[in-house]
C-alpha cells in the first residue's frame, strides 16, 4: 500500500479511483466490511466528500445502534506453507510467533518505506500522503 493513495479521516481510509469516461472521481471506506462510497469532479471535493461520508456513516451507525466497522484491527489470518511456518516457529525462538512476524512485517516496512523515500528524493519529490485532520477518533 503506498501511503499517497488513501486519503485518511477519523481512523479511516479511503480510496481514490478515476472514471475515466465520465471525469469523475470516485472511492470507498478501504478495509471494512459496510459499503461507503464518495465521488466527485475534483480531487478537492472528493476529500470533502470522503469526509462526509466517514461522518455520515458513523452517524448512521449510531441511529441504528451498530458497532461501525474500523479498519485494520491488528489482527489477521496468514496462509503459509507447514515448511514456512515451521521455520517461522524456530527462528522465533524464545519469541512468540506473533512477535517473531510483528517485528518482520516491521522490518519489511521500513525497508520499502526507505526506499521510496530514497526513489522520491532522487525525483525531487517529497514522500507525502494526501492527508485530512489528524482526528482519529475510530481507530
Amino acid at each position: 500500500m503506498k501511503k499517497d493513495k488513501y486519503l485518511k479521516y477519523k481512523g479511516y481510509l479511503g480510496t481514490i479511483e478515476p472514471q475515466i469516461e465520465d471525469g469523475i472521481l470516485y472511492g470507498k471506506l478501504a478495509f471494512i466490511r459496510d459499503l461507503v462510497t464518495y465521488e466527485s469532479r475534483n480531487l478537492i471535493d472528493l476529500k470533502k466528500e470522503f469526509e462526509t461520508s466517514v461522518d455520515m456513516y458513523l452517524d448512521d451507525c449510531k441511529e441504528l445502534e451498530k458497532e461501525p466497522d474500523t479498519p485494520c484491527k491488528g489482527s489477521f489470518n496468514v496462509r503459509v506453507s507447514p515448511e514456512l511456518h515451521k521455520e517461522a516457529v524456530i527462528a522465533a525462538g524464545d519469541d512468540s510467533l506473533n512477535s517473531f512476524v510483528t517485528a518482520a512485517m516491521q522490518e519489511k516496512i521500513m525497508q520499502t518505506m526507505s526506499v521510496l523515500e530514497e526513489i522520491t528524493n532522487e525525483a525531487g519529490f517529497p514522500v507525502s500522503e494526501v492527508d485530512s485532520k489528524k482526528n482519529s477518533n475510530v481507530a
